[in-house]
Order: C-alpha cells, then structure tokens, then sequence
C-alpha cells in the first residue's frame, strides 16, 4: 500500500511539473493577478498624479485588463513557456493631460513588442525579441 501511495504521488507531482510554464490555465497562475507599472524602457514610472497604472491577467480567459495612466486597457494575451504576446490591445478614449497621454503611448507600444516574460521575487519582466526588458511591474 506504501509503494502504490509513493507512485501516485509521484505521478501527481510529476503531472504539476509538466503544466508550469504551459499555455494553459494552470501554466499562466504565476503571471495571474494585479501588477503595478514600476518602469517603461528603462524609465521609472513616477507614484504621483493620475490613477495607478495597473495590469490584471486573468489564467481562465486569457485577458489583460488594466488602467495606463488615464485610459482603462482591456485585450488578450498568449503565454507558453516564457513567450508571452499581447493581442487586440485597446483603450477607453479619454482626453488626458498631455504627460499621461504620452505614458499611456509608450505603454502600449511596447506591449505590442512584448515577446517574453520572467518574474524575479515580486518583479514582472516583460521583454522585447531580443530580451531586454522593456516594461517591470510589481505584484500588488
């Protein structure tokens, strides 16, 4: 009986590994969630003025919701393994003041070069084709 417990649990963790990092629901637990904006190529994203800029993955459906400085952002979003694309982002059409309008520009054209992700403690990095990251967040 101990023998048979030890192999179905074996099969049980081994059945776990193989879904981590997979496009599926269970693959994508470790990006789902609320993150907050830190920095956009390379340049910290100040805490004052305006909402916070926030992303939200959702492992069920697949989409990416968010608020980039004024605008609200909603789409889709593919992750297997450690590739993770952006598809079919929009915005709500609010007019801003003109520092937020250029933040939610910047925000939005890197996520179209999005092609990777890693996360480091509390740190998500989403990277460009030749993987260097271009937007940081930290999990809320």
């Amino acid at each position: 009986m101990k023998a048979l417990w030890m192999v179905l649990a074996s099969l049980g963790l081994a059945a776990c590994a193989s879904t981590a990092g997979s496009g599926s629901a269970e693959g994508n637990r470790s990006l789902v969630g609320s993150w907050r904006l830190t920095e956009v190529a390379s340049q910290t994203v100040p805490m004052t003025g305006g909402s916070a800029k926030l992303l939200q993955f959702e492992a069920e459906t697949n989409k990416v919701s968010g608020n980039v400085g004024c605008n609200r952002l909603f789409g889709v979003y593919q992750s297997e393994g450690s590739n993770l694309i952006f598809n079919g982002i929009a915005t709500t059409r609010m007019a801003c003041d003109p520092v937020s309008m250029q933040m939610e520009t910047s925000v939005i054209q890197n996520m179209e070069k999005v092609q990777s992700w890693s996360i480091n403690g509390s740190e998500l990095q989403l990277k460009d084709d030749k993987q260097q990251t271009i937007l940081k967040f930290k999990r809320l």
